[in-house]
């Protein structure tokens, strides 16, 4: 069976998104739907939050989406008939050369090569002719419907599996308004504090500039906090022992405490600190430390992540180059305090629901792992 090796450019065309000012495009779902970065993407397609009446360029649904600007370089899913801002180039595939679909999850395995090639200090980015360079092997058009059919069907399994684990987070989730009830009646059931009063310390990571080292401490940011509550080490920067126990001094985060993105646009995130090796903060997050004679961190954890809190949060935060959540305001902000008893309950469902969580992630590595060497097969033609 005959295999060449192309270059991307040689087997589809690269479409590179165009910035449009924030003022002429809404979330009232009027116009054209625009997608404005890896934030509107899904697991494979993305979900439409933006429409626009000046739409630029367009992306459309038989094209590969890849993002080229921002801390997601690299990030992909398959393409929507909408208008792309620049942090977005759409691939579209030359049909008689490659499949859409061949393409995907050949640019999906490259993935953490394409994040490499960004370059720029302030805001990374690759720019066309870095993904047109790309070297793609292409076999016959059936050969690679055959390769994209295995590898769909195995990353089918990996997403049955995320599905589950969505469906115990929405069980938590579920469980927490039905323990503690309608938050619009909170303040006739629980007595309400200000955050700060219910707190051991409340303060945010280095405000300063930090040599980045190949090992070392851990430093956590904004990246590292997941939309799943949880903390991701794939992507992580390190510092000097002594940066480490300077920022630790001040901010050192222990388990159970709550770390809450503060700065940049995927403000509210929110993850509870693991049992594990120490590790200091940057800016962009924030420490808030329960005092646990008042407030469990699981209902913190919770609480924080409950569309009450999050529409509070994203009302106070100031609308700059760059959004931001003042220290100030996340002290002053207004909370329930049910009875600790209460509290331990929903403490204990957490527990258990953890250890079923527990199972599935397990799973989902092992999964992970055959999916990955499924990738590297199939591109070498050993499927």
């Amino acid at each position: 069976m005959s295999w060449t090796i192309s270059s991307l450019s040689e087997a589809a065309d690269i479409v590179a998104g165009q910035h449009i000012p924030s003022d002429l495009y809404s979330d009232d779902e009027s116009g054209t739907p625009y997608l404005t970065g890896p934030v509107d993407f899904g697991m494979r397609v993305p979900s439409v939050t933006k429409w626009t009446s000046a739409p630029k360029v367009f992306a459309e649904k038989g094209d590969v989406l890849v993002t080229v600007k921002g801390s997601g370089v690299g990030k992909s899913n398959l393409g929507i008939d909408a208008a792309i801002g620049r942090q977005l180039m759409a691939i579209r595939p030359r049909l008689t050369k490659i499949d859409q679909f061949y393409l995907y999850t050949f640019i999906k395995s490259v993935e953490p090569r394409i994040h490499k090639l960004a370059q720029g200090a302030a805001i990374p980015g690759i720019v066309k002719a870095d993904l047109a360079d790309l070297q793609i092997p292409l076999p016959p058009l059936a050969e690679q419907k055959r390769i994209a059919g295995i590898l769909d069907a195995a990353d089918g399994l990996r997403a049955k599996r995320r599905a589950a684990l969505a469906q115990l987070d929405t069980l938590l989730q579920s469980t927490f308004l039905d323990l503690f009830g309608d938050p619009n009646r909170w303040s006739s059931k629980f007595k309400i504090s200000r955050l700060v009063d219910c707190c051991t310390k409340i303060t945010d990571g280095e405000h300063g500039t930090v040599e980045r080292l190949e090992s070392g401490r851990l430093y956590l940011m904004a990246r590292n906090v997941t939309k799943q509550k949880s903390i991701d080490l794939s992507d992580v920067s390190y510092i000097s022992e002594e940066d480490h126990r300077r920022i630790y001094k001040r901010c050192g985060p222990e388990a159970g405490d709550l770390l809450l993105v503060c700065v940049g646009a995927t403000i509210g995130k929110v993850a509870l600190v693991p049992e594990g090796e120490e590790f200091s903060l940057a800016r962009s997050v924030a420490l808030i430390k329960p005092n646990r004679d008042r407030m469990l961190p699981s209902f913190l954890l919770h609480l924080f992540d409950s569309g009450y809190i999050q529409f509070k949060l994203l009302g106070q935060r100031n609308t700059g180059a760059q959004s931001g959540l003042y220290l100030g305001k996340i002290k002053e902000l207004e909370i329930p305090l049910p009875p600790l008893d209460l509290q331990r309950r929903f403490a204990s469902i957490v527990e258990s629901v953890e250890r079923q969580k527990a199972r599935h992630r397990e799973h989902l590595a092992q999964l992970d792992t055959l999916f990955a060497s499924l990738q590297q097969r199939a591109f070498k033609g050993d499927l």
